[in-house]
């Protein structure tokens, strides 16, 4: 049950339990102080009291009656006085005897007052005529009624009265035997509680911080080996559904979001680099992911529409269609510029070919004034002039046709053979511009995917540092959490406090005690024992008390060792947030560098295709003219015959 619940209610238990445990030993301590008090107050009401009470009685049965009596006997002194004395004392001894009465009274103390209520009884008829005497001031009787009737009435009485004194010494003993038990059972149960309740703390304390420190490990080792390795397959297991496993979770779950995305990015690279411009990724991606998906969607469909427009362009190549246009609405950048030169090459190329085409129409017309004047770049430029020389040539060899046919046969191979030798080297040139090309794209997908693999890297950055902000927020929390321990630990140390502030009023009762039993004289010494072991206790109490303190001290200390290292460790991951913020600037800096190569390899790519496709533009030429003249050679003969048509 314990490891399916969060840490919050785990440290709540833990508080909890040592609340409880201190709040049990603070209300025994409480209890056995007021059992304590309660004992010394039925000590002192129904023992200490009666004791004086009982000892008044004595004392006026012995000196205000007895001694009384013989000092008037011997004229020490007054009638008057010895009377008085004697009401004095009769109305004392009734009045402190219905006071005693009223106390709690054992068993044996019933048995002796039911003893001595008679001979009280039979007493006062003694004290009603030594009264008469008194007042009729018979010095006669006095000494006679003294000797015989007064000492045998009054020394019975007096024997019970030390008997009841002594009685209560042995029922105060028995109050203080009970007294010392309770307190050997409070003080062993107490030092039990307070053992079982430290132990049970303490492990349930080691408990909880392995139930956290394990899974945040494993959480840990988990994302330092995904930084690593860069393998999203893997997965950290879940055991709980606690903070740390919501965490565990939350991260399994950022690790599939990247390798699906990852996975259908892939898919769609694959089929890009087999020539399938088709595949888009159609995964539900969001935030980032959506982002990067909607840019590779976006450069296929650029790609996509830049091929299907080549395709175009060489379909009307291939077709002898030279006036064939490019769509150029849609394309954007180097694409836009790639499909620029291609249709300016095909506007060169229609523009060669017409006017060429025009010339040679004139050429078979019998014109040869006529000559090819479209302005051109580079192999079409050398075409027009090869076309132009050509025509030259043949002008001359017209002219000078009439002197010799076999000159213009050579002349026509000689032409054939040098067009031959153009058509290899424009076909050499086209083998090579093509291989550089190969070349150029080659570098240009390995920059591109060190470019993804730089963002890839950065991206992930930015995600460990965020994993990392969120851990130090638990740490933070977890912060608060001993906090929160250390003041109920100061909570505890203010109960015990109070418990020997209880401690030491009880003893300064015990004090009062004894010194109440320092006056009491003899009488008093059993009770002066009491005294004494109630102050034992007291002190007992205090020393428990003040040991409850420093543990709950030790523990405090404890606690703040605790959040010192808490924050030490989470200032050691704010360090690791720092290098991995620096690390991801990096990465940012030497992606926009490989960006800005690619863009240059780009475009040196798109010149080298312009340059093989004008070079396999003009080979296709050069074949056409070399076929031309050799027919031209074939054609001598009949040239001879057909000379005359023709205007040089």
């Amino acid at each position: 049950m314990l490891n399916r619940s969060s840490v919050n209610s785990r440290l709540f238990i833990l508080v909890a339990l040592l609340s409880l445990i201190s709040i049990v030993i603070g209300v025994m301590g409480l209890n056995g102080m007021s059992q304590t008090v309660g004992g010394l107050r039925t000590v002192y009401e129904d023992r200490v009291v009666p004791l004086r009470d009982l000892k008044v009685i004595a004392d006026m049965y012995a000196v205000n009656i007895v001694d009384t009596s013989h000092k008037v006997r011997n004229d020490n002194m007054g009638w008057d006085e010895a009377s008085k004395n004697l009401k004095e004392a009769r109305e004392t001894i009734t009045k402190k005897w219905t006071a005693y009465k009223a106390t709690f009274l054992v068993e044996q103390e019933k048995k002796m007052v039911a003893e001595i209520e008679p001979m009280l009884s039979g007493a006062e008829a003694t004290l009603n005529k030594l009264q008469a005497i008194l007042d009729a001031q018979d010095k006669k009787d006095i000494a006679a009624f003294t000797r015989d009737d007064l000492y045998p009435v009054i020394d019975p009485i007096s024997t019970k009265f030390s008997e009841l004194i002594d009685l209560q010494l042995e029922v105060a003993k028995t109050e203080y035997d009970d007294a010392q038990s309770h307190y050997q059972t409070a003080r062993t149960l107490s030092i039990a509680l307070l053992v079982g309740g430290i132990l049970l703390g303490i492990w349930l304390a080691y408990w909880i911080v392995g139930s956290v420190v394990k899974p945040l490990r494993q959480v840990q080792e988990g994302a330092m080996e995904v930084a690593r390795n860069f393998d999203y397959s893997r997965r950290i297991e879940v055991l709980r559904n606690d903070e740390v496993g919501q965490t565990a979770q939350a991260l399994n779950q950022l690790l599939q979001a990247q390798q699906s995305a990852i996975r259908q990015v892939t898919q769609v690279v694959e089929h890009l680099a087999d020539g399938e411009l088709a595949q888009r990724v159609t995964g539900e991606l969001h935030g980032d992911l959506a982002t990067m998906k909607a840019a590779i969607n976006h450069s296929l469909d650029s790609v996509q529409a830049t091929m299907q427009s080549i395709n175009g362009l060489s379909h009307a190549l291939q077709s002898g269609h030279f006036g064939h246009q490019i769509v150029l609405d849609n394309a954007r950048g180097d694409y836009l510029q790639s499909l620029e030169l291609a249709s300016q090459a095909m506007r060169n190329l229609q523009a060669m070919i017409g006017d060429v085409s025009a010339v040679m129409g004139a050429v078979a017309q019998g014109d040869l004034t006529q000559r090819v004047t479209t302005q051109a770049p580079g192999d079409l430029e050398r075409l027009k002039r090869d076309i132009n020389d050509s025509l030259d040539a043949l002008g001359g060899a017209m002219r000078s046709m009439h002197d010799s046919t076999r000159q213009v046969a050579a002349a026509a191979n000689q032409t054939s053979t040098a067009i031959g030798q153009i058509s290899d080297g424009a076909q050499n040139q086209t083998h090579a511009i093509s291989q550089v090309a190969t070349a150029i794209r080659h570098t240009a997908e390995a920059v591109s995917d060190v470019s993804r693999n730089t963002a890839i890297a950065s991206q992930k950055s930015r995600e460990s540092m965020a994993i990392m902000q969120s851990g130090m927020d638990k740490m933070t929390q977890m912060v608060e959490v001993v906090n929160n321990i250390a003041s109920h630990s100061d909570k505890i140390n203010k109960i015990t406090e109070v418990i020997e502030k209880i401690a030491n009023k009880t003893n300064l009762l015990s004090l009062n005690a004894a010194i109440e039993a320092a006056r009491a004289g003899e009488h008093g010494k059993g009770f002066s024992v009491v005294a004494e072991e109630v102050g034992k206790l007291a002190a007992n109490s205090a020393e428990s008390s003040q040991e409850i303190a420093r543990l709950v001290q030790e523990a405090a200390n404890e606690t703040a060792r605790a959040v010192q290292v808490v924050q030490q460790v989470s200032q050691d991951i704010a360090a690791i947030e720092q290098g991995s913020r620096e690390s991801d600037q990096m990465l940012q800096r030497i992606s926009a560098a490989i960006e800005q190569q690619s863009a240059a390899v780009e475009e040196i790519n798109s010149n080298l295709s312009n340059l093989d496709r004008i070079a396999t533009s003009n080979a296709s030429a050069s074949e056409e003219i070399t076929a031309t003249v050799i027919e031209l050679s074939k054609l001598a003969d009949q040239t001879r015959q057909d000379l005359g048509k023709f205007n040089a």
